[in-house]
């Protein structure tokens, strides 16, 4: 068995489990939330490699800044539209994206813009009609001010994040997971795997294309990952939050990634597609249209009946299948790699932590109640 690992969401996990309740580390660090972080992820690492014996274990990280964040520019470039106009020294904007419209309003005296959703049909149907007619002035390019250019879609830009209760910067975060991710790597003999522009999940995409004749295990708690196991026999999702195998099941991936494609994907501000002359597409409306077609037949009817360039971005956004073909490369060059291997790179006895008994508690079966314990202890684990 090989296994991968999706880095950062593990990561994630390691991280908050520092402030679930009941939580205490096996190790014996002085609080320091770097030496306690080091630990939580020694541990998570070292039980699966223990618990489970891989002939290789790889890290998939993110590399910023993704491709697909391009895709995301490029499509808002061409399918946004800006309009103004003045009255009396005062100057208001409309901006319209995604069948989205919005009134945003310039107040010079404070230099600030107030923008509020035109969300009556009426009042859309008005402003499209003053549009028509040349009422309103459109604005292209670098006229358009950045105040409004910035309420503009990008990926993953509604994400808000979660409280940040920690001495340590989101910064120095992100440089101590890719640090730890080398230090366990050389310690266990792991691969590290990242390309800038790809995120995990075009690297467990191409590992899953790299190795279909393997049996496979992901750790993940990304949802977007069940897609790779649409048709894949010997591939198995571990959820390392709740240390169960996910359910794999073809029919009802398959139905999944149709609604996704259809509704969008709110985590990664993906919106939804938008019918031909008609409103858009939610998770319930996607789902009926689904089952009235059927799951086989979805997407012939997806390219006859919905707007060529919405459709185009959602299939690129959200089928992995998609990663460009150069990054494929890059990473399949990062995959067959040898793994490094240095046993002092980081050592776990250090924190005080006993490897075999680590090894030994991944190993047995556990109990309903040490499971529970399990759980509370990482409840506040995130997806990503």
């Amino acid at each position: 068995m090989k296994i991968l690992l999706d880095w950062m969401g593990v990561c994630s996990l390691g991280w908050y489990r520092m402030n679930s309740p009941g939580y205490t580390n096996k190790g014996e660090s002085d609080g320091v939330e770097e030496e306690e972080f080091s630990i939580n992820m020694a541990e998570i690492v070292t039980g699966l490699i223990g618990r489970f014996q891989p002939e290789e274990t790889v890290f998939a990280m993110d590399s910023k800044p993704y491709w697909r964040e391009k895709v995301f520019t490029d499509f808002y470039s061409r399918h946004s539209e800006v309009y103004k106009e003045e009255i009396e020294g005062e100057t208001t904007y409309y901006l319209v994206y995604d069948k989205k419209y919005f009134m945003v309003k310039y107040y010079k005296e404070l230099g600030k813009f107030n923008t509020k959703k035109v969300s009556l049909k009426a009042d859309r149907e008005l402003l499209e009609e003053r549009m028509l007619k040349d009422e309103l002035t459109g604005v292209e390019g670098e006229d358009i001010p950045k105040g409004i250019k910035d309420l503009i879609p990008t990926y993953k830009g509604n994400r808000k994040g979660k409280k940040w209760d920690f001495d340590t910067t989101k910064g120095e975060y992100y440089k101590l997971c890719q640090r730890i991710a080398v230090q366990l790597a050389e310690t266990h003999g792991c691969k590290v795997v990242g390309v800038e522009g790809a995120e995990a999940d075009d690297v467990a995409y191409v590992y899953y294309q790299h190795n279909t004749a393997s049996d496979l295990m992901y750790v993940t708690r990304d949802s977007d990952w069940t897609q790779i196991a649409m048709n894949g026999l010997f591939l198995k999702l571990f959820d390392p939050q709740t240390r169960e195998f996910k359910e794999l099941i073809p029919e009802k991936i398959k139905c999944d990634l149709a609604k996704k494609i259809m509704s969008g994907d709110a985590k990664d501000n993906i919106a939804n597609i938008c019918e031909e002359g008609k409103a858009n597409w939610g998770e319930k409306k996607a789902e009926a249209k689904i089952l009235d077609v059927g799951v086989d037949n979805i997407h012939e009817w997806l390219r006859e009946n919905v707007q060529p360039a919405y459709l185009k971005r959602n299939y690129q956004l959200i089928y992995l299948a998609n990663c460009p073909k150069k990054l494929q490369k890059l990473i399949v060059k990062e995959i067959e790699k040898k793994p490094r291997y240095n046993k002092d790179a980081l050592t776990l006895e250090k924190y005080g932590l006993d490897v075999e008994d680590i090894l030994s508690i991944n190993l047995q079966a556990e109990s309903d109640r040490e499971m529970d314990i399990a759980k509370g202890i990482y409840v506040n684990g995130s997806d990503t």
